[in-house]
Order: C-alpha cells, then structure tokens, then sequence
C-alpha cells in the first residue's frame, strides 16, 4: 500500500518567477561574458551537480564555467556572481495546485518528503517551502547537498524511505525529469511524471497532467495492488 510521496521540488512544488533569463544574462555582462546565455546554460547545466554534492562551492561552479566561456574572474568576483545568482533563484512561488494538492494528500493521510538536488542544505531551504505555505504539509526533506548523493542514486531515495520509515514498495516519486525516473527505478520506488514540465520521451510507471491528479492515481495504484 502506498503510505508516502517523495516529491522534487522545482517543478512539482514550485516555479520561478520573473525573467530570469533576462537577469541572468545582466548579472553575466556585468561580469564581462557577454556571448549567448544559452552556451552559459548549457556550461551551467553539466557543471551545477558538483556544487550539488559540494565537490566545489557554487563561486567555484561559476568560476569554473566563466573560465569555459572565455571569461577569467577571481574569487572575489566569483563569490559575488553566486551571491547575485542566489538572489535571482530565490524568486519562487508555489505551483498553482501545489498548496491544495499537499492539503488533500495531508488529510487522506500519507506522508510526504521533498528530496531536492540543490546549493542548499534542508535547513536552509526549509524557510523556501514556509514562505510559500508548503511547510505545514510536508513531514521532511533531504538535500543532495547534506546526503552528497543525487537524484539519479537509490541512496538518495533510500534516504527519504529511511526518514519515512517506509518502505519502497510503499512509496512513490513524483517529478519530471528522466534521472529521477531512472534513480527511483534504481530502489524500485514507483515512479510518476508530471507531464506539461516533464523531458520529452519521459519515461515513468505513471504519468499525469497536473499534481492535482495526484491522490486519484494513488487511489488506483493502491486499487490495483488489490490495498485499498
């Protein structure tokens, strides 16, 4: 029987607002990289996983991908970039069923755990998810920077079933992008993309439209495995 949720974070809970493109690529010309900001994304995209598991600290991470755009800063200049960068990714706001979805979930009785890949400790994000109104209904997090294991490891997983005291046949992962499919897959945690913000071709035990779908997809799991 399904008792718990394991959910990503960005996407699924929250979004960013604002234009971030556009003072990403302001924070980058102030800085003197003054190319396509989609070179920098794709720089950005293959290194942000080592500061996620803190093999280099986020001014290293920019340092390191300005330095393969052709741009050299120093340590300074590189604590100021991810400092101002910081300040850019902290626009969030909840998902538009994001609030309702957790309150129904809370009710009907399962536990919840976000499990984030992120420059930030639990601690530390934990006051994101309050100023949303997330927090009251969530029972924990586990942050790939605490644990130094990411989304695409079954220790990541495991380490939120253990927070639980679940096990994986009685969990679920919801998210939206492939190397969270795989690493549920990995610890046999039934996996459920959310397609509208999932990776083309995604590939997932379950998919639905909108988290509001949620707790009638749980129902059907649980009706299927004949535990309702």
């Amino acid at each position: 029987m399904i008792k718990a949720i394991i959910f990503d974070a960005d996407g699924p809970l929250y979004h960013r607002t604002g234009d971030i493109t556009s003072q990403t690529q302001e924070l980058l010309e102030e800085y003197g990289y003054h190319g396509d900001i989609k070179l920098f994304d794709e720089r950005y995209e293959k290194e942000k996983f080592k500061a996620y598991v803190a093999e280099e600290t986020p001014a290293q991470m920019f340092q390191n991908i300005l330095a393969l755009v052709g741009v050299n800063i120093s340590t300074a200049q590189a604590k100021e970039v991810a400092n101002k960068f910081d300040a850019i990714h902290k626009q969030v706001t909840a998902t538009p069923d994001a609030i309702a979805t957790l309150r129904q979930l809370k009710a009907e009785g399962y536990l919840t755990c976000v499990l984030t890949d992120s420059f930030y400790s639990a601690e530390a994000k934990w006051p994101w998810f309050e100023q949303l109104g997330l927090k009251q209904y969530l029972d924990d997090m586990v942050s790939s920077l605490d644990i130094r294991k990411l989304k695409n490891t079954p220790e990541a997983y495991q380490a939120c079933l253990d927070k639980l005291g679940v096990s994986a046949d009685e969990a679920v992962f919801v998210g939206h992008q492939q190397y969270e499919m795989d690493g549920s897959k990995a610890v046999q945690v039934t996996s459920i993309a959310i397609l509208p913000i999932a990776t083309p071709h995604i590939r997932a035990d379950y998919t639905i439209n909108a988290l509001s779908e949620l707790s009638g997809v749980l129902k059907r799991i649980n009706s299927v495995r004949g535990q309702v």
